[in-house]
């Protein structure tokens, strides 16, 4: 693989979710004939949040493939080079295989941590943050939020798998994800939902009603989410955005939004431990548990209900 394939891989998920973009447009024209003001508004502020996230991940990801590139070659370990010859065609698909489940694994515990960490949670709420899901809600997204899933990768580099194939590899599940972003799909065939993430999954994750929090974090395996008991299934009709919303059109407060608030709060801290909880614990903690300025609220029995599942209690 080389640099090409990556940018080969961007390109194809770009121009499909362009074309899926366009093609959900022409079918809600289709169905009704005028939109509602505030679907129109939502869309035009997604859309304008991905352009500036575009922007900004393309900063980013010449620095990520710099950094990884830097470490390959100064590692001495290369350990696909156990199983994989530059001729050896089953070789590179055990390779990129690896590479998948780790990715996707990974990509897990991060989106995770995305939800249940107040730092990583002050760029992800911006993904939730409106309160319709369309194809153009896919575009709300700050170039800070895979800076968890960089640094969960870099051990595969490590191990002396190349930047290339990480890169590209790890494309495929939020390239992927892109697509689940709407209402037009049902529920697929028991297997398929079982297995994979899908569109009725990704609406449970953007949902904002309580029994669904927290849930369904896998990209392209559920597994992960059905092993670590983070699983929901779509029951009741999804209700989106955050539990407390922003209520702004406004692209550049949208995307800062969460870390405005999260400044806010540490700054209002009155002790250094204090204020390091208020980066590292869950999104709505605060010491006299009171919701401050954090755009999610999780109730104390629910959270205790759902460490009970996890441990056995």
């Amino acid at each position: 693989m080389s640099i090409i394939t990556y940018h080969g891989v961007n390109f194809i998920i770009l121009v499909s979710f362009l074309i899926l973009l366009v093609g959900e447009g022409i079918a809600a024209i289709a169905r009704r004939q005028d939109h509602p003001r505030q679907t129109l508004k939502e869309t035009g502020t997604s859309l304008a949040v991905a352009v500036m996230f575009a922007i900004g991940n393309s900063a980013i990801s010449l620095l990520v493939v710099a950094f990884y590139s830097f470490v390959y070659v100064l590692t001495p370990l290369h350990l696909p080079d156990l199983w994989h010859s530059s001729t050896s065609i089953l070789g590179l698909i055990f390779t990129v295989l690896i590479a998948l489940v780790w990715t996707d694994f990974m990509y897990y515990w991060g989106h995770r941590g995305g939800h249940t960490i107040r730092v990583m949670w002050a760029s992800h709420s911006v993904h939730h943050s409106s309160k319709e899901f369309n194809y153009s809600t896919a575009g709300r997204l700050h170039p800070f939020d895979h800076v968890a899933g960089i640094l969960l990768n870099l051990p595969l580099i490590l191990l002396g798998f190349n930047p290339i194939i990480v890169l590209t590899v790890g494309l495929l599940g939020p390239g992927l994800s892109l697509f689940f972003h709407t209402q037009y799909v049902k529920k697929l065939p028991r297997p398929i939902e079982y297995i994979f993430n899908t569109p009725s999954h990704h609406r449970v994750h953007h949902a904002s009603q309580k029994q669904y929090l927290d849930s369904n974090f896998g990209a392209i395996f559920m597994v992960w989410d059905r092993a670590f008991g983070s699983y929901a299934e779509e029951e009741d009709l999804p209700e989106y955005g955050l539990t407390k919303p922003i209520d702004t059109q406004n692209p550049v407060k949208v995307m800062s939004h969460g870390w405005v608030e999260m400044i806010h709060d540490v700054r209002a801290g009155n002790s250094p431990s204090e204020r390091v909880k208020h980066l590292v614990k869950r999104p709505g903690w605060s010491p006299d548990r009171s919701q401050l300025g954090q755009q999610k609220d999780r109730s104390t029995a629910q959270d205790q209900a759902k460490t009970n599942e996890l441990t056995g209690v």
